[in-house]
């Protein structure tokens, strides 16, 4: 049997469409995950923005109920995280944060209405397959963005960070394969977003030669010939309804494109079929720190310059007072950690001191009793005679203790003298006791002083072992 599967694709020689040839380059990438709980339509469209943001995303990352922003930033900083886009839920909506790192700005959002991809193709009579052009990264379209305030030039500056610039000399035509749209509304201040598949179609045919182009097999039941399907019946017209439609979209391709027929230097239509997700957003507030610091912007709260300048300088104050007493929190520590060390020191010179105290002690009690000996000698050979026991100390010196061996020192018994009799049988010895009587003398229970005899027992009498 033939050997299953396609051809062997080279990796060492072939870099692969779309890869990053230079790791410090300057591509952004971006981490998209929800904060605290949510629902699961939230968390579908966490898994589609991701698919949006495809190929320089996280697509796999797992987030937890009790991670916050902080927690992603330390993650970020090694692998070259430029965007975080953050979902979360709450009583009042469903909220959106777009972060800049490392320093921001942050933008919040609140996504009014949204759909997801799976309802983008239940309503379109023929779906799109677009797993394919999510390997390379998509086209960015701005519309609208042309009012003179601030947030509406950082909205256009964001957006088009967020994906890679494309450069037109170098690009190839192949790895056009998808659009993003952003439409500013002016009237309503909202923001729609959209995604579209770049799709083209040979022009110049007629529907039946499309048909077999695109490897459809048609119905021929009825016919006697395939020139019946081409040239006779309903389909004589050379080109589709639709295509005559838009002539705007009719160019010619400067390379091979993705498709049937799609040739280079023949003319072609270009349509765009949306894939979702949808997204309407309207900005709220606008941060100049990685979600904190300054408001730059804010939907709903007006304030005067006099009211910002004043909860700046409390803001101010409040870091300054923050700072002041971080670093006396640090210095407290090291004062203690310096402290600790020097008890530390101290204790191990006390130790020493004691130990060469206890080793001169020693030595000095060791030479006086060899001088006492030696004078006590001395005086036997030159006077030849015994010295009084007030002269001379009759001490020894001392032999270091032997440990106590438990083994040695212990029997199955009680203790033995010298001679190999217990005390107890040394305390009874010389008499002759034998029986009943002589056990419980040595017992400690004597006989029977009432009168009538001995008492008797019903039974055999057990004496517990003391």
């Amino acid at each position: 049997m033939p050997r299953k599967g396609g051809k062997r694709k080279k990796t060492r020689t072939h870099v692969a469409t779309g890869a990053a040839t230079n790791a410090d380059d300057k591509t952004p990438k971006s981490f998209v995950f929800k904060l605290g709980k949510a629902p699961g339509c939230i968390i579908s469209l966490v898994q589609d923005m991701r698919q949006v943001m495809l190929p320089f995303t996280a697509d796999r990352l797992r987030e937890k109920k009790k991670n916050t922003i902080q927690d992603f930033v330390h993650v970020a900083a090694p692998l070259g995280v430029s965007h975080f886009l953050a979902f979360s839920n709450t009583d009042a909506g469903t909220n959106m944060k777009l972060v800049r790192l490392p320093r921001g700005p942050t933008l919040s959002f609140k996504v009014v209405r949204y759909s997801l991809m799976k309802h983008i193709q239940r309503i379109q009579k023929r779906p799109v397959d677009a797993s394919l052009a999510f390997k390379t990264s998509p086209l960015v379209v701005l519309n609208n963005f042309t009012g003179t305030e601030d947030h509406i030039k950082l909205l256009n500056v964001t957006f088009q960070n967020m994906f890679p610039a494309i450069d037109v000399q170098t690009i190839q035509l192949s790895e056009c394969r998808r659009v993003v749209l952003f439409h500013y509304d002016k009237e309503e201040d909202l923001v729609e977003f959209r995604q579209f598949v770049i799709r083209a179609m040979p022009l110049g045919l007629s529907k039946s030669v499309k048909t077999l182009v695109k490897s459809r097999v048609p119905n021929l039941g009825n016919m006697e010939d395939i020139a019946d399907f081409v040239f006779g019946g309903t389909n004589t017209g050379m080109t589709s309804d639709s295509e005559v439609d838009d002539e705007t979209a009719h160019v010619v391709l400067p390379d091979k494109f993705r498709g049937r027929g799609n040739q280079k230097a023949e003319k072609s239509a270009v349509r765009l079929a949306e894939v979702g997700p949808r997204l309407t957003l309207k900005l709220t507030k606008v941060e100049r720190d990685l979600c904190d610091g300054d408001v730059l912007y804010h939907a709903y709260v007006q304030k005067t310059p006099e009211e910002a300048a004043k909860l700046k300088a409390k803001k101010d104050m409040a870091n300054a007072l923050k700072r002041k007493r971080r670093e006396e929190q640090e210095q407290n520590v090291s004062k203690k950690e310096q402290a600790k060390e020097e008890k530390k020191q101290n204790k191990a010179i006390k130790k020493n001191a004691v130990e060469n105290k206890r080793r001169q002690l020693m030595q000095y009690a060791n030479e006086e009793d060899v001088s006492d000996l030696e004078d006590a000698e001395y005086y036997r050979q030159e006077v030849g005679e015994e010295p009084d026991a007030y002269m001379f100390s009759d001490r020894k010196p001392k032999e270091p203790k032997k440990p106590f061996d438990k083994k040695k020192n212990s029997g199955a018994g009680s203790r033995r003298s010298d001679n190999g009799t217990s005390k107890a049988g040394a305390k009874f010895a010389g008499k002759k006791e034998s029986g009943k009587a002589a056990f419980n003398k040595f017992k400690g229970h004597a006989g029977s002083t009432k009168k009538g005899g001995p008492k008797k027992s019903g039974g055999r009498r057990k004496f517990d072992r003391q």
